[in-house]
């Protein structure tokens, strides 16, 4: 058996919000409402409706209605329609957020359609999606006017088992259950849309010819859900212990209860070592937007308890994930499952602090979106942990660009003001994505070499880990996601590819930066004089990498493809480049191997005046007229603690910056 799944994926835009108050509103069939995009139509109380007339409720932008919506009299078959979530394009979509008392019983009884992209039924055989909608499965026959099939019943091997109509993820137990008739949807499950069926295929077909959205009807989703689950394949021994301890090559071979291995649902991308791994496949966990708005969970606190605790006072750290409309995803009964282009959130901690790397995007999950939460041990063990996620008011959100998430919350885990991160994509020369993005994360909150443990994945693109005693690459430490101290300045990072990479053929890099955290996407460059440099070997050529920067080249037999390209951080400074002359332009505050700080000076300037300041805002230095011609040592900076060091140079440019001495 081989298929392709895909999630639904679109890119959003930033929304303003302008509020029009109203309370307890009731429409009838007599009346239009239309919301127009980027504005906010507030409802106080309780919103009605009694019509059954087709788009009575135009909703292009976004609805909050504070209590609960109901429909008046007896549903029609094709009960929705009245109210539609318009789908104007890839980021611009109305959204409706009901809040309210948190309830999770069925006090939600009105009915909405929600508009989304169409995906190309031809290269995607399951669609992966959560459903925001509460009754039974058969109401696809209402949406579609397809026949809802699910003969199969639960945890039976059935022959009929790839035609149903939906499958559902089990947490519990690794595998896709069936979904029987007279079964009820439950909102915050990840399914999967079967588009093998003919009929939905040609509505899918028609709808990706056109550039049409596709429309899902239903009885919206409680305000809120939740949802537990621990991994625990049936059988095994019957002992959790035992599960706990096996390595991968030791169950991927089980079968379960729909007569399948448990290697086809673990996607393991041809890992070196994965089958002596004792995490992979465990702990992982997939879900579901419950709702008819996006949701944002870049603040694990808040929906989030790990073994009864709150993310931040346990032991584990997560990784969340996501596909993009670019993801190809192939589901193989010989070689398990394999996957590129998803993008995911990944959680580091140095000291006490815990941070996120890696895409801000995989942070935000839209109306149908699918997403994997993994949770892993700090200590590397492989412990099985409890989850419990609350799908509740605190995580919906208007907002459409991960650049704004978790503004609504306060302060969610953002990362240091000298967090920079650099994003790459390799791709063909016609733009399609290879692999997964991989990231390079340079902060004062990281000491060299900090990351959790290597990927262990077989992307075509990596990075080489540094040694975090010697400051050199370590060889054989393929990772997408390598953090390192703002202090690991002007040294090579290896940007290899694999031998999987076909020469003779044009490649791009595709890059992209971010400042502060991993929310703050740039428009162009760093801030503070902050940067990232590729080098090109083979060309001899280097270029001092921009936000949405493209760096094309050629690949060719012979060519050294773990060699050739290097990222550098701040500096290039290899003798006899012009890179030296750009780094006399340059101002940073940087360590050197004895520990001394030094701020390193723009020659261009006559003369400058530094200040250091403490978190009590009480000044510790000031230095006048600091001449720029070369390095200039702060010699007070021995004591440990955060310091602000402020420059003024003599025609009014500054420079601030935040230095932890250790």
């Amino acid at each position: 058996m081989k298929k392709n799944l895909l999630a639904l994926f679109s890119v959003g835009a930033l929304i303003s919000l302008n509020a029009q108050t109203a309370l307890n509103t009731y429409i009838g069939d007599k009346a239009v409402v239309k919301v127009e995009a980027n504005t906010l139509f507030y409802n106080g109380g309780n919103l009605s409706i009694a019509s059954d007339v087709e788009k009575t409720v135009i909703n292009e932008g976004n609805i909050y209605v504070t209590n609960t919506y109901t429909k008046i009299g007896t549903p029609s078959k094709d009960a929705g329609k009245e109210f539609v979530n318009v789908h104007k394009d890839s980021d611009k979509y109305g959204q409706l957020i009901v809040a309210g008392n948190g309830t999770t019983n069925t006090s939600n009884t009105g009915f909405l359609t929600v508009e989304r992209a169409s995906v190309n039924p031809s290269s995607i055989n399951y669609l992966n999606m959560g459903i925001p909608f509460q009754g039974q499965v058969e109401t696809f026959n209402d949406i579609f006017g397809v026949a809802f099939r699910g003969n199969c019943v639960l945890d039976k091997s059935c022959g009929q088992r790839y035609s149903s109509t939906l499958q559902k993820w089990n947490n519990n137990k690794i595998v896709w259950d069936a979904v029987p008739t007279a079964t009820k949807y439950q909102p915050g499950y990840a399914y999967n849309l079967n588009l093998w069926n003919a009929n939905l295929t040609s509505i899918f077909q028609q709808a990706h010819a056109t550039s049409k959205p596709v429309s899902y009807r239903g009885r919206i989703a409680p305000e809120s859900v939740t949802l537990s689950a621990t991994t625990l394949i049936p059988n095994y021994k019957g002992d959790a212990n035992a599960f706990s301890t096996a390595n991968w090559g030791k169950w991927k071979k089980n079968i379960n209860n729909y007569n399948e291995f448990y290697e086809t649902y673990v996607a393991n991308n041809g890992a070196v070592g994965v089958d002596q791994s004792t995490t992979a496949g465990k702990n992982f966990h997939q879900f579901g937007n419950p709702f008819t708005s996006n949701i944002d969970l870049s603040k694990p606190d808040t929906y989030l308890r790990i073994n009864g605790q709150a993310p931040s006072l346990s032991n584990y750290l997560l990784t969340i994930s996501k596909f993009t409309t670019a993801s190809n995803i192939q589901w193989n009964n010989e070689t398990g499952t394999t996957y590129v282009g998803e993008i995911e959130a990944e959680q580091v901690q140095s000291g006490m602090t815990t941070s996120w790397t890696k895409s801000g995007e995989a942070l935000l999950i839209r109306p149908f979106e699918k997403f994997t939460v993994n949770v892993k041990a700090k200590d590397g063990s492989s412990d099985l942990v409890d989850v419990e996620f609350l799908f509740n008011d605190q995580i919906k959100t208007f907002i459409q660009d991960n650049a704004d998430l978790g503004r609504r919350l306060g302060d969610l885990s953002r990362s240091a003001a000298s967090f920079s991160q650099l994003e790459v994509y390799f791709t063909k020369a016609n733009g399609d994505y290879m692999g997964f993005p991989i990231y390079l994360s340079a902060s004062n909150k990281f000491e060299n070499g900090t990351i959790q443990n290597n990927d262990g994945l077989n992307n075509y693109a990596y990075f080489l880990q540094e040694d975090g005693e010697s400051e050199t690459p370590i060889a054989n430490s393929e990772t997408t996601n390598n953090v390192i101290a703002d202090n690991y300045v002007g040294k090579p990072i290896t940007l290899g590819l694999t031998n999987d990479v076909a020469t003779a053929s044009e490649y791009a890099f595709k890059f992209k930066l971010y400042d502060d955290n991993i929310f703050g996407a740039v428009e162009s460059n760093l801030v503070n004089g902050r940067k990232f440099f590729l080098e090109d070997r083979k060309n001899s050529q280097v270029i001092e990498i921009q936000n949405n920067q493209e760096y094309v080249f050629n690949l060719n037999e012979g060519d050294d493809l773990q060699n050739r390209f290097a990222v550098y951080w701040q500096e290039y400074n290899k003798l006899g480049t012009n890179e030296n002359e750009l780094n006399k332009y340059k101002t940073l505050v940087y360590k050197n191997n004895n520990y001394d700080y030094f701020v390193r000076l723009n020659n261009a300037k006559k003369y400058a005046n530094i200040e250091v300041y403490n978190l009590q805002g009480q000044k510790v230095d000031d230095y006048k007229n600091v001449v720029t011609t070369s390095d200039f040592k702060l010699a007070n900076l021995t004591t440990a603690g955060v310091y602000i060091v402020k420059l003024t140079y003599a025609d009014g440019e500054n420079f601030t910056t935040k230095v932890i001495v250790k």
